[in-house]
């Protein structure tokens, strides 16, 4: 099942400790330099940030390990041709959101 919140499509994950992480957002949107991943990290975990371009070929991988909290990751984008992208969002090896992003 999947929910569509906005600009980003969430997985909802069941069962307890499936997931370290709660889906966050990514700004600005649309960027022209640098995006900002924003979440909440329930227990120490690694989270991942796949950039993916429209035919779903990863451009770009960040990882992180996050404390507990409200955490940040950025990702640089200035790169990049101007278009939509995909940032999936993985936390524990398991996807828990994917975000729409445009790139101007």
């Amino acid at each position: 099942m999947t929910l569509e919140v906005g600009s980003k499509v969430v997985s909802p994950i069941e069962g307890a400790g499936a997931s370290n992480a709660v889906p966050g957002d990514v700004y600005p949107n649309p960027t022209t330099d640098r995006a900002t991943l924003e979440l909440a990290v329930l227990r120490p975990t690694e989270v991942r940030a796949d950039v993916l371009n429209a035919m779903g070929k990863t451009l770009r991988t960040y990882t992180a390990n996050m404390a507990a909290g409200r955490q940040q990751l950025h990702m640089d984008m200035a790169t990049l041709p101007a278009g939509l992208y995909l940032v999936r969002v993985t936390a524990n090896g398991q996807t828990v959101a994917t975000h729409r992003v445009v790139k101007q």
